[in-house]
């Protein structure tokens, strides 16, 4: 199977392709963005991602210099309801 990403000359595509592919935002759980380079979390499972907020002019949260806030939890423990155990990571640009 062959697939072709949309280019940035089809506006409309590759926006909406963006917003599907990029993990950056706050969220929770999914896959974890990361501004510097990929921490490996191996066994751990994305909790709570908070990422900068706002616009170009007012930022309502951010962390550093375009950075990026993650907590990562194990699946046993969040079945359980656990959180004595959470990792955290945090990084910018």
């Amino acid at each position: 199977m062959n697939f072709q990403l949309p280019t940035d000359e089809d506006e409309v595509a590759y926006s909406k392709y963006w917003d599907l592919a990029d993990a950056s935002g706050s969220r929770i759980g999914g896959y974890p963005y990361f501004t510097q380079e990929y921490v490996n979390q191996d066994g751990w499972e994305l909790l709570l991602q908070l990422d900068m907020e706002g616009d170009n002019y007012d930022y309502y949260v951010s962390w550093g210099d375009s950075g990026v806030g993650n907590f990562f939890v194990r699946r046993e423990d969040l079945l359980r309801l656990d959180f004595s155990r959470v990792w955290y990571t945090w990084d910018c640009l």
